[in-house]
């Protein structure tokens, strides 16, 4: 790190996650095999001189060929039970980028935008080139350009870990919404009964009781007792005119008898007075009996509408249980097929990525085919792990790279979150918040970046391009020989600028204000310098429980992976852990 010529140095470095969440612990060694194998396609073709655009698109396609992650042929399953992938790619020498959002039966998301990147120069017909596509236009770009196999049917890309996940998942969320559907007739049903109640012991408002046949309205009424008060009667005689009568009512105590009229104990001695309340005391009754006929017939239709509902959701879930048992058994014949058709051979991949070791490629292929027969055994004593061993996998893989000649690139690819709506994007197809990569300049970093998590809260954020902007902005110094002492303080600034980065634009962002799913994401960060153009230092941030890592230099003979978790005691969401090496 100390050369002070201008120029690239000739050393390339790729790193890579498999995404933000809770890891088991004992797929570890799946996962690191599979991020090794990723990091040495990568290296061995940056050796051959292949561009890091190329580098990053290749190690992205071999994660998502993996049933391990959820990206490609792992990916998440929408609430409809399909694969709906998002994707992006950029270019930190051009500043180009490509992208896909919830393309289906694309077997390799990042392949599509990857020539989506490369196609964005010049005119198509007089025509601007796209840089980002989604839905069905996406396949058929696929289709048409040859960038990645399309599939006939989307129940060949759904893998059984995903497809169990789906339904494990679907059951809890229907229940939480019967029982949420139940609480809300119970409680109406509590709100009657005390309305109910209410009728019995408070004065009436309505000003519509009519007393008799003389269209009387009486004001102060209460239904088990008359209340000592003055009121005002209009009292229409034979002739139709009205009289203002003024009259003051004795209290007096009574008792409701099973018919629901009011027995009173003592009534005015004054005749009028005593046949005016008779007459109020029939009125009471009356309403009072109809009010309760009233609220049992709401019950009832209320309690007959909720019965049916329940009854349609059941008969949804059904359905959807049948239309997976019936996609199970597709994907299972179709298996045998798959690895007879080797599509997915690496020497056939689109993107001009070619092999000329032809015995290393038939080893790294065979090494896959061993790792997708080790996830399909796992599949069957998965239903006995234990609740603790279960994974939280949340968006995205990535990958960020720097070639011989010092250009950067990055990438993101993700199935997005499970039980998502149909036709919903994440952050893996959005540049700024999935992924950033930009060249170094005089006197900043060149940086490539790399984010995981849930894609709306990472949408919102941008957070990719936030981070890239701290490091962009950062003067570094020329270099002058200097100790390693002073390198560790520069290594332990960065380290420092990253968590205070991800912490106030992520976790203490105005953006994302009492959100109600914890803030659990994760970065990846190349930094390369602006003297030479090298790879300086690889970073990586998180705040999920676990995240998981790979990186490899054309200088090392074999790659690293590790698997970092927040120390004991922390809330995940609530802080940052970053962790880094030298390149």
């Amino acid at each position: 790190m100390s050369s002070a010529s201008a120029g690239p140095t000739g050393k390339g470095f790729v790193g890579i996650h498999i995404g933000a969440g809770k890891h088991s612990k004992k797929r570890y060694p799946l996962y690191s095999k599979v991020l090794a194998m990723a990091c040495k396609q990568a290296i061995n073709l940056i050796q051959n001189g292949g561009s890091a655009l190329k580098a990053t698109a290749l190690a992205t396609a071999l994660l998502e060929d993996c049933k391990l992650f959820n990206a490609g042929s792992g990916s998440n399953l929408t609430w409809e039970g399909g694969v709906e992938c998002d994707a992006g790619i950029m270019d930190g020498k051009t500043g180009l980028s490509g992208a896909v959002g919830a393309v289906s039966r694309v077997q390799n998301p990042i392949h599509v935008a990857y020539q989506l990147c490369q196609n964005q120069c010049g005119l198509d017909n007089g025509l601007i080139r796209p840089c980002m596509m989604v839905g069905h236009g996406a396949v058929e770009y696929a289709w048409e350009t040859g960038a990645s196999r399309v599939f006939e049917t989307e129940a060949e890309m759904v893998s059984p870990y995903a497809q169990r996940d789906y339904v494990k998942t679907k059951e809890k969320v229907n229940e939480l919404r019967q029982q949420a559907e139940e609480n809300v007739k119970i409680k109406a049903e509590r709100n009657m009964a005390e309305e109910d109640d209410d009728k019995e012991t408070r004065p009436s408002t309505s000003n519509e009781n009519p007393i008799g046949e003389n269209n009387t309205k009486l004001i102060g009424e209460k239904s088990s007792f008359l209340l000592n008060s003055t009121y005002r009667t209009v009292v229409k005689d034979s002739t139709g005119s009205a009289n203002i009568v003024h009259r003051t009512v004795e209290k007096a105590s009574s008792t409701r008898s099973i018919d629901g009229k009011v027995r009173k104990r003592k009534l005015d001695t004054n005749p009028l007075d005593q046949e005016y309340e008779e007459d109020v005391e029939d009125l009471v009754g009356k309403s009072a009996k109809s009010n309760q006929e009233d609220r049992r017939e709401q019950i009832d239709n209320l309690m007959e509408e909720s019965v049916k509902a329940n009854q349609e959701d059941r008969e949804d879930i059904n359905n959807d249980i049948d239309i997976l048992e019936e996609s199970a058994k597709v994907n299972k014949e179709t298996e045998t097929e798959k690895k007879l058709d080797k599509q997915i051979r690496l020497d056939r991949r689109p993107c001009g990525i070619v092999y000329e070791k032809v015995d290393e490629r038939e080893e790294d292929e065979e090494e896959m085919e061993e790792i997708r027969g080790k996830v399909d055994k796992e599949e069957e004593e998965r239903e006995k792990v234990e609740e603790e061993e279960e994974e939280l996998r949340l968006d995205t893989v990535g990958v960020v790279c720097v070639d011989l000649a010092g250009n950067v690139a990055s990438s993101c690819s993700s199935g997005g979150i499970i039980l998502k709506r149909s036709g919903r994007i994440g952050q893996a197809c959005i540049r700024g918040s999935g992924w950033w990569a930009q060249n170094p300049t005089a006197n900043s970093y060149g940086v490539a970046t790399s984010t995981t998590g849930p894609g709306e809260y990472l949408i919102r954020t941008s957070l990719a391009r936030e981070v890239a902007r701290v490091f962009e902005n950062k003067v570094v110094s020329s270099p002058d020989g200097s100790e390693d002492e002073e390198e560790d303080l520069v290594h332990d600034g960065n380290s420092v600028l990253l968590e205070k980065c991800i912490r106030e634009q992520f976790l203490e962002s105005t953006f994302l204000r009492d959100v109600p799913f914890p803030k659990q994401a994760g970065l990846i960060l190349l930094l390369t310098s602006p003297h030479d153009n090298a790879p300086e230092e690889f970073l990586w941030a998180f705040s999920s429980h676990s995240f998981c890592v790979g990186y490899m230099s054309t200088q090392d003979k074999q790659p690293h992976t590790r698997m970092s978790s927040l120390p004991d005691g922390y809330v995940p969401g609530t802080v940052v852990s970053v962790e880094s090496v030298f390149c």
